[in-house]
């Protein structure tokens, strides 16, 4: 009888060119840092021309996803892979269902270009989803789902709300879950190798995310001008482009934080304009006196005299007189 090993070695090894999951989530994390940095790029141009970037930064959400439409589209195109797997050298190859690696070694890269069909679900997933679940985040706030229950209705004043409004505040929270809880899922399996899918879209199209190898076409072109071009050869502009964006990109939100209000530059000029106001703040006003009779510092005051009556004249006193004199006859009568 023949011994077993415990831990038996698995059927296929894992290939050199599998990506690890710690590169598929920063490329994901490099995709979620463009949004954010159009926004900010857009509120400061609106700061300075309103007129023109005004209603851009309205929609700021259609506009950013109009511009990924365009860069993801002509990527997948180009280079068979989004933005940010460009960026780390990954692309997409469609999988066969059974795993032959002799056969996918001889197969030739015009076969292992993604088809039109995939190119546009993948857009479905890269920029339709994301928008869809910005937008609801947006709605299930604008209902008053991120409110503190304090005793008062999470429902928004003066407006009301439908049987629909009520159904997708009480579905939002768990549906969001659902799909985080499911992405969650799909790392763990792919981190243990149970899954060559990273996320689900990937095994409904067929797709699975590889490094690129000397058998990529833009791979070999690069070796071979390497080799045939002299050192000392000016390069284009294009081929500078891509090692400076994670510099373009840290120098950008370091200008974000030094603008914001919570930046040492906000708070120090904050602190400066405030500084005499403190120092003033300090030295107390003079105790009122008490301006009263009895505290001695007003005069008593006088006592009250009857108003004093213009003397008559000599006309004005024989008149009073005979008034006098027959109101006393009447009074003897």
């Amino acid at each position: 009888m023949s011994a077993q090993p415990v831990f038996p070695s698995p059927a296929a090894p894992p290939s050199h060119l599998r990506p690890s999951l710690f590169e598929l989530l920063a490329q994901e994390q490099l995709r979620d840092l463009l949004h954010p940095v159009v926004r900010y790029v857009l509120s400061y141009l609106t700061q300075h021309y309103p007129r023109y970037f005004l209603r851009l930064l309205n929609h700021h959400e259609e506009f950013f996803a109009f511009l990924l439409l365009l860069v993801e589209r002509h990527h997948l195109k180009k280079h068979n892979a989004s933005l940010s797997e460009h960026f780390y050298q990954l692309r997409l190859v469609p999988s066969r269902r059974l795993p032959t690696p002799r056969l996918s070694a001889l197969e030739p890269p015009a076969r292992r270009s993604i088809t039109r069909r995939q190119r546009w679900s993948l857009l479905l997933f890269l920029v339709g989803l994301p928008y869809a679940r910005a937008r609801a985040q947006d709605y299930y706030e604008r209902l008053g789902g991120r409110r503190d229950d304090d005793g008062a209705s999470d429902e928004p004043a003066g407006e009301a709300v439908t049987k629909t409004q009520r159904a997708f505040k009480l579905l939002y929270p768990y549906g969001n879950l659902a799909l985080d809880l499911t992405f969650l899922s799909y790392d763990v399996a792919y981190m243990f190798e149970k899954t060559s899918a990273y996320r689900p879209w990937h095994r409904w199209l067929g797709l699975r995310v590889e490094r690129r190898g000397s058998d990529d076409p833009l791979i070999g072109l690069y070796i071979l001008v390497s080799l045939t071009s002299q050192p000392d050869a000016d390069t284009s502009v294009w081929s500078k482009l891509p090692p400076l964006l994670p510099p373009l990109l840290l120098l950008l939100k370091l200008s974000q934080w030094w603008y914001s209000p919570a930046s040492p530059r906000t708070l120090t000029s904050t602190t400066s304009s405030t500084s005499s106001s403190a120092i003033h703040a300090q030295i107390l006003p003079p105790r009122p006196l008490p301006i009263l009779p009895s505290s001695g510092v007003l005069p008593p005051t006088p006592p009250a005299t009857p108003p004093r009556t213009p003397p008559l004249g000599g006309r004005e006193a024989a008149t009073a007189n005979t008034s006098s004199a027959q109101g006393q006859g009447r009074a003897l009568s």
